[in-house]
């Protein structure tokens, strides 16, 4: 599978799930900056919700979730916690929180890549 980073182009395929996660997180952070110098919108600047949903799964993408912790049922407290332990923002709401710990533990545990940053655009 060849993934590449969004931002810069560099394959990622090479690198470890921890250092896929710092470069992105880096390039996002250099690409904003970058639009927010520009624009002056650093006071300014409005957060948009990504539009995440929970999707039923087709017939071909049944998983084995043995091992995975209850995130449908976890308490809010537990769930930041969580999203610490992965290095997240742990401002994020609670249904969006359930969706991507969901879907970090899944390419964690499988190589699935996650849905919710397939849905982001790249310029």
């Amino acid at each position: 599978m060849d993934e590449k980073c969004c931002i810069c182009n560099l394959d990622l395929s090479k690198l470890e799930f921890f250092d896929r996660l710092i470069h992105t997180n880096s390039c996002l952070d250099q690409e904003l900056s970058k639009e927010q110098i520009q624009d002056d919108t650093f006071e300014t600047q409005k957060n948009t919700k990504l539009d995440l949903e929970p999707e039923s799964p087709t017939s071909d993408e049944v998983y084995d979730y043995t091992g995975m912790p209850d995130y449908a049922n976890m308490p809010k407290k537990d769930l930041k916690k969580h999203l610490g332990n992965y290095g997240m923002k742990k401002t994020l709401d609670t249904k969006l929180a359930r969706i991507v710990l969901k879907e970090t533990w899944l390419y964690i545990n499988h190589g699935i890549y996650p849905k919710f940053l397939s849905k982001l655009t790249c310029k």
